[in-house]
């Protein structure tokens, strides 16, 4: 069964102390860092969100069509935001989650997961690239209880460990699915 009605999101909302300073904002390719993250999910034409903190002013640099939605616990952990996305998106049929340090994934790794989980039911799509799994991450509809419990900073990773029978592992041509930016020497390619 199709299942057409998904969305995407990307996490924004921590704190970039591995970074030194908000890098969100770090120029990548003449813009900010979180909004070239974006651009391959808005390609796709699906609904795009993006977890920010509250009163967070990277609001200001948004791309026409992003939603926003609100994290205020996202000072205790990425699974806060996690769990806050999917409480928001929870008549989705599935939640593609992405993260705002990786600018170089490709449109077309975008919409080879995307077309793979509109075709499943109760599956986690990973993306693979030379047996390494990365980002983003499908979820389908089955999924968004677990999600919602999530608290801490260990993100999905509990979620797809537990259900490994679930999961299916996606070979992609992209090996920016495994490179996100926590230090500023990782943006010099």
């Amino acid at each position: 069964m199709k299942q057409e009605n998904g969305a995407a999101v990307v996490l924004a909302a921590g704190s970039s102390q591995r970074f030194g300073t908000d890098k969100r904002m770090a120029n990548v390719d003449g813009q900010p860092m979180f909004v070239s993250s974006l651009k391959p999910y808005l390609a796709e034409r699906l609904p795009v969100y993006v977890t920010l903190r509250p009163d967070d002013p990277v609001r200001e640099v948004l791309p026409n069509g992003v939603q926003v939605i609100e994290a205020p616990d996202a000072r205790f952990g990425m699974g806060h935001s996690l769990a806050t996305a999917a409480e928001t998106l929870s008549d989705e049929s599935w939640i593609l989650i992405g993260l705002a340090d990786m600018p170089w994934i490709r449109k077309e790794t975008i919409a080879q997961i995307v077309a793979c989980i509109r075709t499943l039911n109760n599956a986690i799509v990973r993306p693979t690239y030379r047996g390494q799994s990365g980002h983003p991450v499908g979820f389908t509809a089955s999924f968004l209880e677990e999600l919602k419990q999530l608290t801490g900073d260990v993100g999905a990773r509990d979620v797809v460990n537990r259900n490994r029978d679930k999961v299916v592992d996606l070979p992609v041509r992209d090996e920016a699915i495994l490179r996100d930016v926590d230090t500023p020497k990782q943006l010099q390619v």
